[in-house]
């Protein structure tokens, strides 16, 4: 099929033909170049603008780029590479249009090649800062941080007052672990910017980070005084509250979020949780079947509104528990100890003296559900060392800085039992059952995995009648007799029961029961 002619364009290459060859080779350049921006597939453009630039050695224009600008702001970002990278070759000692490729191939979702063009760039001008920034950004999204880290670093060196390089700075410290630096370079850049709301944002996240929720409380309400439509931050202060056992204002914090969007889920889940630990139970009920309607696959709000209904499952769904204590890892361990009064490890490990299970330390243990690491705390010098196991990584980030764990693993206790072929002189759970309903599995895979003559301690919230149950706040509660018959039918002898305050809710305290199994003798 013959190729159909445009004749203006034939007609607009005809006359720049004619000025070229009357020698006003600018104005046939400009004429060729908006014929490539009308018409971007004609070759004969092209090639007839290329031989002008390279018989008078042209420099490089602004038109020239402009022209892939065009291109590319209309969405032709092949044909703005080629142009690019035709310039690039007939002017390669120019840095701009280098970072201009880098900037293109990474729109193209071609992040290494991008990477070597703004190395290059940067080769022929290591201050070049928009090239710094780019390749920093792309070694972010390529994850590799430490790189983009150093990009940062030399960009300040030149530029020690650019608030959004500390901001740059900072998160890259915070994904590596580097809080405390990361609080340093978020204030930097405060103090040059004071009303960064991201930047106080961030400050605050790397506060709960560091397990300092009093101090992320302050950052985001300085951030929300900034940018009051500032919706992930009050997501992220309604978190704070509820960690902290503040249910009421997390639950203005939520109602706000749900009132602005009325499809928010985790705003109205953050709303259920919190008027459901305040006692508004028919609110809380309703929010969490308005979340399930916009989401008939939310475990959290299914688990929750089961729990409600009075309807029982047999253990609470593990992204539930593991998003739960991610949201609640800062202010945690403040609030359970202080607020409500726990003591659970404490408890166990008297009871571990009263049983002569003291008089001989040594041997391994594990750790059911660490948490913070609470009973890794009080149980450290009864073993040579312990293990600990949590869903929640941010959890297991607070116990890390015990010190006590010889290892922490992050999964669902049942799978790390059946996947770790190791014997147990002592297995500690606290204020894990009340997240399983059914503790037959666990036992079955507990029981085979301890000593001879060791020893299971647990605590659960306590049912005086029944077998199990799942509360109104989403946990289980179970009785001496079912805890006892499970653990019997997995080949564990019943030590010790007792029954005890477990810790408060609402102001009243929750009866618990303290157990102490062994593993009998071959």
């Amino acid at each position: 099929m013959a190729r159909q002619h445009n004749p203006a364009a034939d007609r607009d290459l005809a006359r720049a033909e004619a000025l070229a060859k009357g020698g006003q080779v600018d104005t046939a350049k400009r004429l060729y170049e908006q014929i490539i921006a009308r018409y971007p597939q004609n070759k004969k453009a092209r090639k007839a603008l290329s031989a002008l630039q390279a018989r008078d050695g042209a420099a490089l224009t602004r038109q020239d780029f402009e022209r892939v600008l065009r291109l590319a702001s209309g969405g032709k970002l092949d044909a703005a590479c080629a142009e690019a990278t035709k310039l690039a070759k007939r002017h390669p000692d120019q840095p701009a249009l280098l970072n201009l490729l880098g900037v293109l191939r990474t729109r193209q979702g071609k992040p290494e090649q991008a990477v070597e063009h703004y190395r290059r760039a940067l080769a022929l001008q290591p201050d070049f800062s928009d090239a710094l920034n780019n390749l920093a950004a792309v070694y972010n999204d390529l994850g590799h941080t430490r790189e983009a880290e150093a990009c940062y670093q030399h960009l300040l060196q030149m530029t020690p007052r650019d608030p959004e390089a500390w901001y740059n700075l900072g998160n890259n410290q915070r994904k590596l672990g580097q809080f405390d630096n990361a609080l340093k370079s978020y204030r930097n850049a405060v103090q040059l910017r004071p009303f960064f709301a991201e930047a106080h944002y961030n400050l605050g996240n790397t506060h709960v980070d560091l397990g300092q929720p009093d101090q992320a409380l302050e950052c985001y309400q300085d951030a929300l005084g900034i940018r009051d439509d500032f919706h992930r931050c009050r997501h992220s202060l309604g978190n704070a509250y509820l960690s902290m056992g503040r249910h009421t204002r997390a639950a203005a914090c939520f109602k706000r979020l749900a009132d602005d969007n009325p499809r928010d889920i985790d705003a109205l889940l953050g709303l259920a949780n919190a008027e459901n630990a305040i006692g508004q139970v028919t609110a809380a009920a309703e929010n969490y079947k308005r979340a399930l309607e916009l989401d008939p696959g939310c475990a959290t709000a299914r688990h929750h509104f089961n729990a409600l209904r009075h309807k029982r499952s047999d253990r609470a769904p593990e992204e539930y528990v593991r998003g739960m204590f991610d949201n609640y890892a800062a202010g945690f361990e403040q609030h359970l100890t202080e607020g409500l009064g726990y003591g659970a490890p404490a408890q166990l490990r008297r009871l571990c003296e009263q049983l002569d299970m003291g008089a001989a330390p040594g041997g391994r243990a594990i750790d059911l559900g660490c948490g913070t690491g609470l009973a890794g705390q009080a149980f450290g010098d009864l073993a040579e060392s312990i293990v600990g196991v949590d869903l929640s990584p941010r959890m297991l980030r607070e116990a890390k800085k015990k010190d006590v764990y010889a290892e922490l693993v992050t999964g669902d206790i049942l799978k790390v039992l059946k996947e770790r072929d190791e014997s147990w002189d002592l297995a500690v759970s606290c204020d894990t059952l009340v997240y399983l309903g059914d503790l037959h599995p666990l036992f079955r895979n507990l029981a085979p995995r301890m000593a001879a003559n060791g020893r299971v301690l647990l605590t659960t919230e306590h049912l005086e009648q029944g077998d199990f149950d799942l509360l109104p706040s989403g946990r289980y509660a179970h009785s001496r007799d079912y805890v006892a018959a499970a653990a019997t039918a997995a080949g564990l002898e019943l030590l010790h029961f007792e029954t005890t305050q477990l810790r408060k809710e609402r102001g009243e305290w929750l009866t618990g029961g303290l157990y102490c199994f062994a593993k009998p003798a071959a």
